[in-house]
């Protein structure tokens, strides 16, 4: 997966971007969703969210995928295909759910499914197809942070400081 490239904000109303946050964390249980509107420095809080669940038998492989992690192997593909399948349904559920549509939001943010994870080697694999998911959303994805943040030294996280900075500074003025 690789990071977007050429986004326009030109769109975008009053400086704020409108993005669609993907979440599928170490519990494999499904996908968080939500969408996040911030100019980068302060957010606007919509409460607008959604779960999908993964089926058990695909908890099964992701599961049986990370306990043996294989870069090449038909389980990797088979498993990374699933996944993107599931955020982009995922996806078209939210924007259904709130009544938008690709063209209302600017961007998704999409990390994919940690595999294997040991930054202090600078080694972290995660699977998912961004050009598939972009394809077939119609919306520019944002991909490969964690990546890209552990090559540079980082833990894998380079949005929670960003994150928390504007939601502690936004408590802060209230």
């Amino acid at each position: 997966i690789s990071i977007i490239s050429n986004l326009n904000f030109t769109k975008m109303n009053n400086n704020f971007i409108k993005a669609i946050g993907l979440m599928s964390g170490t519990s494999m249980d499904g996908i968080d969703v939500a969408l996040i509107e911030s100019d980068g420095f302060s957010l606007k809080r919509e409460n607008k969210f959604l779960f999908y669940p993964y089926p058990k038998l695909f908890q099964i492989k992701l599961q049986k995928l990370i306990s043996k992690p294989a870069l090449d192997s038909k389980l990797s593909l088979d498993v990374t295909k699933e996944l993107t399948e599931f955020h982009i349904e995922a996806v078209q559920k939210f924007l259904l759910k709130y009544n938008l549509k690709s063209e209302d939001i600017d961007l998704v943010g999409f990390h994919g499914h940690t595999i294997l994870h040991k930054p202090e080697e600078k080694l972290t694999w995660q699977i998912g197809d961004i050009k598939l998911l972009e394809e077939r959303l119609q919306i520019k994805i944002m991909g490969d942070l964690r990546n890209i943040d552990v090559q540079k030294g980082g833990q894998g996280a380079p949005l929670a400081p960003i994150y928390h900075h504007a939601l502690i500074r936004d408590l802060i003025d209230e």
